[in-house]
């Protein structure tokens, strides 16, 4: 777990171990494994070249397919995990830059995005508490909820349906007869993709080389979007998290500047024109006000480390949707090929969802910090509320939105596009293809 610390900065045993547990925590481990947050630069090197080779691989075999029109279930399953090593490469092609950003939210949140001092009374402390307590819990059961979901599809989708399919019994030699005039590659029908290698794979040492290189390009691949979504999900509720306190500290000003003012001079408030009353009130709008520019900062490492990713998950999910429904529905394709491709359909949509989901909630939750400055009760005071209502109004009047690649945004509508896009690519193969 070296690979979330900074190079060059001196870290305390006691910092090390908890910027260790917040990645922990954060499920980072997938990462390491997925080589996004490598503990060896050489790994995400390998893993591109290892998935190029198998982008070609599979290309050729989509190529090969598609002149064979009667094998749709091999075409459509190579074309399928085309994509998903294409996004993969583009993952593993950005991981120095995923990487620096998600040290800094990790360190962020090791050491508290902002640290309230003597403002906050014993009332809104209590609610922080009990906001932060409920936004944990929510977090880590999601987290183990879409871990154990997708586990549960890859143990399904590569060794449980494979094995209903047939792809395990040896039934390969009408499919090499089939094809023996249009290549010299080998069939290899006993692993997770069925497929031509560039060498002979009948011989047991090179077709178990076909076999586990196809298992460690699943296996590291599942890693990288574990890593990548359940990390994500960890990291954005956090910063829902921030904004509610946030708009909880803007509500409740008055009450701790009153808190603020009797803890210092030992006094209640007698009269809202006493100018030390004033001096109350200000600092605790100042420090509201830095506690939404460290949202801010915290926002743009959350953008910044997960815009690229978004950006591939949203540009490809709407064809791999319509290949998914497209395998499920065929007439020509078994029901364990069927049902394997269904986990697919539902991972896929649940992996979309997820970030449109968060972009929806970041968006409405910032939305809200425009409005919070009306509930302060600055009705008595509003000769020195006003400009400090100005000030907030103005800075939270364009919510905070996270993009996929800043051209994208993440919402329930960009989600909707999606899914009806894979729908009208679904029915243009429907019309174009008896499949």
């Amino acid at each position: 777990m070296d690979t979330i610390l900074k190079k060059g900065v001196k870290y305390t045993k006691e910092e090390e171990k908890e910027l260790k547990n917040t990645f922990k925590t954060h499920k980072g481990w997938y990462l390491v494994l997925g080589s996004i947050m490598p503990a060896f630069k050489i790994h995400p090197v390998f893993n591109i070249l290892f998935y190029s080779i198998h982008f070609y691989i599979l290309l050729y075999n989509v190529y090969l397919t598609f002149i064979v029109e009667e094998e749709m279930a091999i075409a459509s399953e190579a074309l399928y995990f085309t994509l998903i090593i294409c996004c993969a490469l583009c993952f593993t092609s950005s991981t120095f830059k995923i990487a620096k950003y998600i040290r800094e939210l990790v360190e962020k949140l090791t050491r508290g995005v902002y640290i309230y001092g003597d403002t906050i009374d014993p009332e809104t402390s209590a609610m922080i508490k009990t906001i932060t307590a409920d936004m944990k819990k929510r977090k880590f059961r999601l987290m183990n909820s879409i871990e154990i979901v997708f586990n549960s599809f890859f143990f399904g989708c590569v060794v449980a349906f494979p094995v209903l399919a047939g792809k395990f019994s040896p039934k390969s030699d009408a499919l090499r007869e089939k094809f023996s005039n249009l290549t010299t590659y080998t069939l290899n029908d006993q692993a997770m993709v069925i497929g031509w290698f560039p060498y002979d794979t009948r011989d047991w040492p090179l077709w178990t080389l076909a076999f586990l290189s196809e298992y460690y390009m699943g296996l590291s691949i599942l890693c990288i979007l574990d890593g990548l979504d359940l990390s994500f999900i960890g990291f954005a509720e956090e910063m829902c998290n921030e904004i509610e306190i946030f708009n909880l500290t803007v509500r409740n000003v008055v009450k701790r500047a009153r808190y603020l003012y009797t803890k210092k001079f030992g006094r209640e408030v007698s009269s809202f024109e006493d100018e030390k009353f004033h001096a109350c009130l200000k600092e605790c709008l100042k420090d509201s006000v830095r506690h939404h520019c460290a949202c801010i900062r915290y926002f743009r490492d959350l953008q910044n480390a997960y815009s690229a990713p978004v950006l591939v998950v949203i540009l490809t999910g709407a064809l791999m949707l319509c290949m998914s429904g497209v395998i499920f529905v065929s007439k020509k394709v078994n029901m364990g090929i069927k049902l394997e491709f269904f986990f697919y359909l539902v991972g896929e949509i649940t992996h979309i969802f997820i970030y449109s989901y968060y972009g929806e909630r970041v968006n409405e939750l910032s939305s809200n910090s425009h409005e919070k400055p009306y509930e302060m009760g600055w009705e008595e005071m509003s000769k020195v509320l006003l400009p400090y209502i100005l000030m907030i109004q103005s800075r939270t009047i364009e919510p905070l939105k996270l993009s996929a690649g800043g051209l994208i945004a993440c919402s329930f509508d960009t989600f909707g596009n999606v899914v009806s896009s894979a729908y009208s690519y679904f029915n243009l193969l429907s019309a174009a293809a008896d499949f």
